[in-house]
């Protein structure tokens, strides 16, 4: 690759930084909407299908990813219908899937793909149309097949193509691949690799690669005078040229290959050179990029280098030096790689980088490096990344890494790390991607790295549990990712993140926490994502309190929760993606919020949700939580509301009806309503007035009015007024005032006496009334033979009670015989 490439791919990976790292991000995902897909996952505009022993593409693949991957499954064939679902594809990824047969124009709707990946599958040869409408393509990789025929229209449509990868098939001799016709005017790169058999025979047209500028022969069994042909078809474009595990001589291939003047990069792995001389390399002057990798080398003379004035990458690992190379130290010009990963390096001198003062990229990982001797201290001013994981470094010393001023990315991770203070890390101001293991975590050893953003944590593998000191996080103020994965604790303090306040990933799974406080999170309002897998929480009510209003991701597999509330469904609006892979469930009412969040979510995506089981109660143990039916736990509002909505209907009509019919019988109970209103609140207090008694009688007794006391309705409020004895005529009874009066005042009555039966249609229809003279104070006489008695039995009734005053009473009246 060129140069400007390695540097790119070096700083994409820088970035995050570690391979761990850059998984983690990988797994972080964005979907386009929210569902739960049965075998796959969206992530970032890309369907992840992969590893899932799918027979089958899926159909349920939303129409608006752009990648999809099917990679590791267990697909045969692909059908001419199997992407029409999917035309917006600028990926696709079937890689190692036992592929036997594509069928014509399988890909034709997909008129947006770029990358078309059929690696390590079992076709056998290549139809016609079988790429028809990759108008777009620009890399396709059908590598490691078993393909002896392509048709001479296979790649007809592929006219964007700029990538091709068939090596490693049954291609032989090669004009069976009868590409002698210029189909790919834009080739850039073209591998071929291994023909297992016998040697290749070349015939191509020299036209065919006149534009490639990467070539990979690694592994092809070519005599030196076709190699010699093929290089001169591309002599002109050729920058990188890829020769690993060759079975020719090595320094005659070396030659071979340097004689192209316009190659730049040359990768030479496994091709078992044991020593470097400078002889082997005299003809490579033009050569900047150099990959010795995987040689076995152990000894490189110290003149090695010096016929490569414009080295400025070199990649020496996995190889078996002792030491750093003296050779190293004649290249001024090296100014951007050094890769010495994967060797036995165990010492390192004071001064072994101190020509190297403009190299950015040095990689020691994997050696057996027991301690630094100062070789940073001073050197290495312009160096961005240092990669010294797993080796047996026990302790960094204080300012040893003063040097490294414009460092942003260390790691130190898969050491032996022992206690660490705060000036161990003394001098890196630019910081900003850490990977650190120790074995006793020390308080506040990163006060000078205000500019940290990534910091991955982890413990030695058996040492005992614990916990993370209180202020372990002081002075990492911008801090952003924080991953202490596997790190034994038991438990993290509510102010572990109080000078975190930027944090947006955290993971802290796979510690034995088995609960956290909402106070935890509350100085990280800002987290976006969270990993708790394999943490023991016996429930995620936590977070109803922790206010993470802008979380998007959480993972929280394997942990021994079986229900997650409304109260928890209403705490994470912001929620996009879930993955609770592992864990088993409750089917009972307790989840009744929790699956229809599942099944109807616009916004949130379950991963693996189909596969989600009921672990209780024992009659659903093992089934399917998605199978469990929770609409017995819910109150239907449907129903109610057609209920109330008849109810309401009904009443309306009842009333209307009524009021046609019953008007005046309404209005008349609307009076009485409110005379019972006012009595209620009446009847307790006391009359300023109350009276002895009211006596009614008819036309057949007037010769007993000879007192006089009879009084006429004109005279009623006087009457009441003296509190005499009340006389009343028939007539009178039949007032409405002087019936409301008599009948309906209780404080007033006290004795009511009727010479004849009267109907009760005639007394008042205050049914409380009838009932009041029934049962107090009225005095029946059936039959009006001798009305003298009637009398003198009133008159003794009267004389009889406790309060009663005879002057009260009418002479006349009494007296009447």
């Amino acid at each position: 690759m060129g140069l400007e490439k390695v540097l790119n791919k070096s700083r994409s990976e820088s970035k995050y930084s570690l391979a761990s790292f850059l998984l983690l991000l990988a797994c972080i995902v964005i979907p386009v909407g929210g569902f739960a897909l049965k075998n796959c996952h969206v992530s970032r505009n890309t369907a992840l299908c992969h590893n899932e022993k799918l027979n089958a593409v899926p159909q349920d693949v939303p129409k608006t990813v752009t990648s999809l991957d099917l990679s590791g499954n267990k697909l045969s064939r692909i059908r001419r219908a199997d992407f029409s679902h999917v035309p917006h594809l600028i990926q696709l990824d079937l890689n190692r899937n036992y592929i036997l047969q594509v069928d014509s124009f399988s890909f034709s709707n997909l008129t947006s793909l770029q990358k078309l990946n059929l690696n390590h599958n079992k076709l056998d040869k290549l139809d016609s149309s079988v790429f028809h409408g990759l108008w777009s393509l620009t890399e396709l990789r059908i590598a490691q097949n078993k393909i002896k025929v392509v048709s001479s229209t296979s790649f007809q449509s592929l006219s964007s193509l700029r990538f091709l990868d068939i090596s490693y098939n049954n291609l032989n001799p090669f004009q069976d691949f009868r590409i002698t016709a210029d189909v790919f005017p834009n080739l850039l790169r073209f591998s071929i690799g291994l023909n297992k058999r016998k040697p290749l025979k070349w015939d191509v047209k020299k036209t065919f690669l006149r534009r490639v500028s990467s070539l990979d022969i690694s592994q092809l069994d070519l005599t030196l005078s076709d190699m010699r042909s093929l290089f001169q078809a591309v002599n002109q474009t050729l920058t990188l040229l890829r020769m690993n595990a060759m079975k020719q001589n090595p320094n005659k291939l070396i030659n071979l290959s340097c004689s192209v003047p316009s190659m730049s990069t040359l990768q030479f792995r496994r091709n078992k050179l044991r020593r470097i001389e400078a002889r082997l390399l005299e003809l490579c002057t033009n050569v900047t990029e150099l990959d010795l990798a995987d040689n076995d080398i152990q000894a490189i003379s110290e003149d090695a280098f010096k016929c490569l004035p414009r080295l400025k990458t070199l990649t020496l690992s996995g190889n078996k030096l002792p030491f750093i190379p003296s050779a190293t130290r004649n290249l001024p010009g090296l100014y951007k790689i050094l890769y010495l990963q994967n060797n036995s390096i165990s010492n390192l001198k004071d001064c072994v980088f101190e020509d190297l003062v403009r190299l950015e990229i040095l990689k020691l990982q994997s050696n057996k490096i027991i301690k630094l001797n100062n070789a940073f201290k001073r050197h290495l001013p312009n160096l961005r990344f240092l990669y010294l994981s797993n080796n047996q470094l026990a302790m960094i010393e204080k300012v040893e890494l003063k040097g490294l001023c414009s460092l942003q990315n260390l790691s130190l991770h898969q050491s032996n790390l022992g206690d660490l203070n705060e000036m161990s890390f003394s001098g890196l101001k630019n910081l900003i991607h850490m990977q650190l293991k120790s074995e006793h975590p020390c308080k506040a050893p990163f006060s000078h790295l205000s500019h940290l953003e990534d910091f991955i944590f982890s413990a030695q593998r058996f040492r005992p549990k614990s916990h993370l000191p209180v202020n372990f996080l002081q002075g990492l103020k911008n801090l952003l990712h924080f991953d202490t994965r596997s790190t034994q604790l038991v438990s993290l303090h509510k102010d572990t993140f109080n000078h975190t306040p930027k944090m947006e990933n955290l993971l802290i799974s796979s510690n034995d926490l088995k609960a956290l406080s909402p106070e935890l999170f509350t100085p990280i309002p800002n987290l976006k994502s969270l990993y708790i897998s394999r943490t023991q929480l016996s429930s995620l009510d936590f977070f109803i309190d922790a206010n993470l209003k802008k979380l998007e991701f959480l993972q929280a597999r394997g942990n021994q929760y079986s229900d997650i509330t409304k109260e928890v469904v209403l705490s994470l609006p912001a929620l996009s993606y879930v993955d609770l892979q592992g864990n088993t469930f409750t089917c009972d009412c307790n989840n009744a919020q929790f699956l229809p969040w599942i099944k109807t979510s616009n916004q949130t995506q379950f991963y693996d949700a189909y596969n989600f089981l009921c672990r209780n109660p024992p009659s659903f143990k093992d089934k399917k939580l998605l199978n469990f039916d929770p609409s017995s736990c819910m109150v239907d509002t449907g129903f109610i509301c057609f209920v109330s909505t008849t109810c309401s209907i009904v009443g309306l009509m009842l009333a209307s009806l009524m009021f046609h019919f019953m008007r005046w019988q309404l209005v008349y109970s609307y009076y009485l309503f409110l005379a019972w209103l006012y009595d209620s609140r009446h009847q307790n207090k006391q009359s300023a007035n109350q009276y002895d008694a009211f006596i009614s009688y008819n036309n057949h007794d007037e010769e007993s009015r000879d007192g006089g006391c009879a009084c006429t309705i004109e005279t009623l409020n006087q009457c009441i007024s003296t509190l005499g004895t009340l006389v009343l005529a028939e007539p009178a009874l039949l007032h409405l005032f002087s019936s409301f009066r008599l009948f309906d005042d209780q404080k007033d009555v006290l004795i009511l006496i009727f010479r004849e039966e009267i109907p009760l249609n005639q007394l008042s229809p205050y049914h409380r009334m009838r009932r009041l003279l029934k049962r107090q104070t009225y005095l029946s006489w059936a039959r009006a033979q001798n009305p003298q008695v009637f009398w003198e039995k009133l008159r003794r009734a009267l004389q009889s009670g406790d309060v009663l005053d005879e002057g009260r009473f009418c002479p006349g009246l009494l007296q009447t015989p």
